[in-house]
């Protein structure tokens, strides 16, 4: 038993590192379990992810008013799900963006489109902060990680937030 604990440890990815990953697994298990994707059953990071993604495209393409998610410059970006790809954002006056099926943007404008994928997230302009409740371990062992969807305490969302800072600004 203890073999096996310090084996696991041995194969811990930091959370920087492998957080990125883990949630598109998680969005990606999701989708393929339920059919939909919402803010309830996505986890915090990914939201952080869209978040920040489509703030640096907006702010970069101020003429733009809707952004497809793979034009985004994203964290571990080739580990995106084909589900992602059909991802679409707009700015919501709030501050924050609504993430919806991309095929919606064709049907709105009279095109026929048959089946539309149920993905419907509003992301608002900051996290909400909880306090210091207990928290669902999210260590990462390997690249098939998922993580919780659940709300983060105080502690865990400040580590996420640092964790997206710090790989948006390796991404440049």
């Amino acid at each position: 038993m203890l073999e096996a604990l310090q084996e696991m440890e041995s194969k811990v990815i930091p959370y920087e590192q492998g957080f990125a990953i883990a949630a598109y697994n998680t969005v990606d298990d999701v989708f393929k379990t339920t059919g939909k994707l919402t803010e309830e059953n996505v986890p915090l990071e990914f939201i952080a992810i869209a978040r920040e993604g489509f703030k640096k495209f907006f702010a970069e393409n101020s003429a733009s008013t809707v952004a497809d998610f793979t034009e985004l410059d994203i964290p571990d970006k080739e580990a995106m799900p084909d589900v992602m790809r059909y991802i679409a954002g707009v700015q919501t006056k709030q501050g924050g963006y609504r993430l919806f099926d991309k095929f919606q943007i064709g049907a709105s404008e009279g095109q026929q489109m048959g089946n539309l994928l149920d993905i419907d997230i509003t992301i608002p302009p900051e996290d909400n902060r909880v306090g210091d409740i207990p928290d669902i371990d999210a260590t990462i062992t390997n690249d098939n990680a998922r993580l919780p969807v659940a709300i983060l305490s105080n502690t865990r969302l400040d580590q996420m937030q640092s964790a997206i800072q710090s790989r948006y600004q390796q991404n440049g």
